[in-house]
């Protein structure tokens, strides 16, 4: 194999390696709300499971890399220390996308998504209607870096669809979840493999 010279890869190239290696990402539709109501919604492929006792659940989200400004979901996590992680399946994958958008920090992304929020008294942030499961989480602890900040969330509150939920787990192939590959790609949940570990 041959060994890579870090030093002559440049950020565009360091972000194309690592995101066509780490492959599929799990995708986390986060929902945030300012401090003035206004609501956010956007996606993040560098999101995982970090505890399960108590559950905690992290994404990474990066600066503005134009001005290195903290964008709207890292904004409203540090001032309300609340936010809402969702699943990206096949059937809201658009959607999702589209969330990606620049938007001015007082525009929303439900203004150019068909997402339907829905408020409740128990959680001060709306979920999306359209994705199977919602946590809700509590801002436990954040991890500032160079570019970016990692918010680890502990998760207060489950939602599930119960059409695709049943014996305690999600039915994952027919759910439909989505993974993110490189570039404009991603990948659905094709062939499983069961293998009894040791």
């Amino acid at each position: 194999m041959k060994l890579l010279n870090l030093k002559a890869l440049d950020k565009r190239a360091m972000y194309r390696l690592l995101t066509s290696a780490v492959v599929p990402r799990p995708i986390a539709l986060v929902t945030t709300k300012s401090q003035d109501g206004s609501i956010n919604v956007a996606p993040f492929s560098y999101f995982n499971v970090v505890t399960t006792e108590p559950p905690r659940l992290h994404i990474v989200v990066g600066r503005d890399k134009k001005t290195n400004e903290r964008k709207d979901t890292s904004r409203h996590i540090l001032a309300t220390k609340r936010f809402v992680i969702q699943a990206v399946t096949e059937a809201n994958l658009v959607d999702a996308n589209q969330s990606a958008k620049r938007l001015s920090p007082h525009q929303s992304e439900l203004d150019i998504t068909g997402f339907t929020p829905i408020t409740r008294k128990d959680f001060p942030v709306p979920y999306m209607k359209e994705s199977p499961v919602a946590f809700d989480c509590e801002l436990d602890r954040t991890v500032v870096f160079e570019t970016s900040e990692m918010f680890i969330g502990r998760v207060v509150g489950i939602r599930v669809d119960e059409a695709c939920f049943t014996g305690g787990q999600f039915d994952i192939i027919n759910t439909g979840f989505i993974g993110r590959l490189s570039g404009n790609s991603y990948a659905t949940l094709g062939k499983v493999i069961d293998l009894e570990r040791p």
